[in-house]
C-alpha cells in the first residue's frame, strides 16, 4: 500500500553473491582445482561404500559426505 510494494519486489531481487562464488568467478584455475578435488574424493567415497564397512554410524557418515561433495560439485559447476 502506498507504494510500499515496489520495495519489497525489489528486495526479493536482489542476489546473495557469496564470497566463494566471487572467488571462483575471478579464478577459473581455483574453481577447476576444488572441481577436480571434489571429483577424486567422491570417487574415493564410492570406493569405501563398495567395499563395505561393519560399522553403521561410519557408514552413514560416509555417506553425509558424499552428499556433501556432489552437491558442491553441483553448486562450482552451476558458477
Amino acid at each position: 500500500m502506498f507504494g510500499m510494494e515496489k520495495n519489497k519486489k525489489k528486495k526479493q531481487a536482489e542476489k546473495t553473491v557469496f564470497d566463494m562464488e566471487n572467488n571462483l568467478k575471478n579464478n577459473p584455475q581455483k574453481k577447476k582445482e576444488m572441481e577436480e578435488r571434489a571429483s577424486r574424493r567422491i570417487e574415493a567415497l564410492k570406493q569405501m561404500l563398495r567395499e563395505g564397512h561393519d560399522d553403521q554410524k561410519e557408514f552413514e557418515q560416509m555417506t553425509f559426505l558424499l552428499h556433501g561433495y556432489n552437491s558442491m560439485l553441483k553448486v562450482i559447476k552451476k558458477i
